[in-house]
């Protein structure tokens, strides 16, 4: 890069006092309890954060080096990350309480003048560049970047009061970005709550109020509920459909079984609100059992167990692979009158059912599974097949305005990070802020931080020879 009036450049080993690196620590793999010693992950260093809870617990019978300890104002960096971690740059601007280094983060012992710089510059496109041209390894998993390759980087100096003025200005800016990123990492939670607050207005009769004021008049009283819109009953999941369990896989049959394979449909695959069918497997059945479980366009499918999150969460099939089937662990539910819309259905399961499967089905400490009985006793608040339409569409467009808004914020999200990197360009370019044709040069700087680390360094004893006769 071509340095502006005044600059200089130096390799970064000729800024540095020391480079100290961690140590292979033994410890517990699970994060420290209060007054307990930790050793950072590298996960704890990313680019411009330091996360101290990304740490495992070293026993209490061991005594880790002191000169491994992290502490205020340490510039950390990863030496063995992935291609766009390594050589991964933080300030720790917070006491840590007891941390200290893993064998792949290296601190750079700097003078304080310096430390914010080089943070910068290392977070810069140019830093990045060189870091990862002098790193080794695999390009798809591990990288390394050894202390010599990190001293070899070449760095450029401004004149100290340029360099002081520069980093006041992306510390402002930095703020800046920082908060508006703080904003935008909330949209998808916002998002998610837009989605269930139309959900639940649709099936309190809030959504539709006005559709169906131009319809019909008053409310009734259903007995099995309590208040419900005009035209509105309660029924339960297994009176509006059949419901099915899937294939059980492993499971044994006669030795002369003729076995077909076809695709089938796992937990994996019913995601809540949407089908996940970028990984399809088949298994082996007879032909009946296949022709017993192939799943018909209007489907509606829900978790019968796993994880917590994944109780009865599910989505309508559209028949979007032919001569599919499902496992056992996931039901699908056929409505026995056509006039009744599948998403209907669906959008109440996901959003008001997983209570219900908490409540009713049977639970582990992280699993939970739903039997067909207690999924057929669901309750469900049908309004007329009309209103039904007219409620998926009111909601397919939240859904999809939720969808935009998340979107959009990925896209700012992504012009910041774009923002950032532009303003380090311009920093080092020496267009951030105006040059003063009086600053002290750096290559007076430079000297002089020569000068210093020449003087703090040890006289070598000298040797006694033999004394004259």
């Amino acid at each position: 890069m071509s340095l502006p009036n005044g600059w200089t450049q130096a390799p970064l080993g000729n800024l540095l006092n020391a480079i100290e690196a961690g140590k292979n620590l033994r410890c517990e793999e699970r994060p420290p309890r209060a007054g307990e010693l930790g050793v950072v992950k590298v996960s704890a260093v990313t680019w411009g954060h330091f996360d101290p809870s990304q740490s495992k617990t070293l026993p209490t019978d061991y005594s880790p080096p002191k000169d491994a300890q992290i502490r205020h104002g340490d510039l950390l960096i990863s030496r063995a990350n992935t291609l766009e971690l390594v050589g991964a740059v933080v300030l720790v601007e917070n006491e840590p309480d007891g941390l200290f280094l893993s064998d792949k983060i290296l601190r750079l012992v700097v003078d304080n003048e310096l430390k914010r710089w080089l943070l910068s510059f290392l977070r810069s496109p140019y830093g990045r560049a060189q870091i990862e041209a002098l790193a080794t390894g695999n390009q798809l998993s591990m990288r390394n970047i050894s202390q010599e390759a990190l001293r070899n980087i070449e760095t450029p100096i401004p004149p100290a009061p340029e360099q002081r003025r520069i980093v006041a200005k992306l510390d402002a800016l930095f703020a800046r970005l920082a908060r508006a990123r703080v904003e935008l990492d909330r949209i998808p939670s916002l998002s998610s709550r837009l989605r269930s607050q139309a959900v639940r207005s649709a099936f309190e009769g809030k959504l539709s109020a006005e559709w169906r004021a131009k319809h019909q008049a008053e409310g009734t009283i259903d007995k099995k509920t309590s208040v419900l819109p005009t035209g509105w009953h309660s029924v339960t999941l297994g009176e509006l459909s059949d419901i099915k369990s899937g294939i059980t896989l492993g499971k044994k049959r006669p030795v002369n079984a003729v076995l077909t394979d076809v695709p089938y449909l796992r937990v994996a695959n019913v995601q809540r609100g949407r089908l996940n069918l970028s990984v399809i497997k088949e298994i082996a059945v007879t032909q009946a059992e296949a022709e017993s479980l192939y799943l018909q366009s209007g489907d509606i499918l829900l978790n019968e167990g796993g994880d917590r999150d994944k109780l009865g969460r599910g989505w309508v099939w559209s028949g979007e692979i032919s001569n599919c089937i499902h496992q056992n662990h996931v039901f699908r539910a056929r409505l026995y009158d056509k006039r009744h819309s599948p998403k209907y259905i669906s959008f109440y399961a996901n959003e008001f059912g997983q209570d219900y499967f908490f409540e009713h089905g049977t639970q582990t400490t992280n699993l939970a599974s739903i039997s067909k009985s207690k999924l057929s006793s669901l309750p469900v608040p049908l309004a007329p097949p009309e209103e039904q339409a007219e409620i998926v569409r009111l909601l397919e467009d939240a859904f999809a305005r939720a969808d935009r808004l998340e979107a959009e914020a990925a896209r700012a999200r992504a012009l910041l990070d774009r923002l950032e990197a532009a303003i380090l360009t311009k920093a080092f370019k020496g267009e951030l802020v105006p040059q003063d044709p009086n600053d002290e040069p750096a290559s007076v700087l430079l000297e002089r931080i020569r000068a210093q680390r020449a003087a703090a360094e040890p006289v070598p004893s000298a040797k006694r020879g033999r004394r004259a006769q």
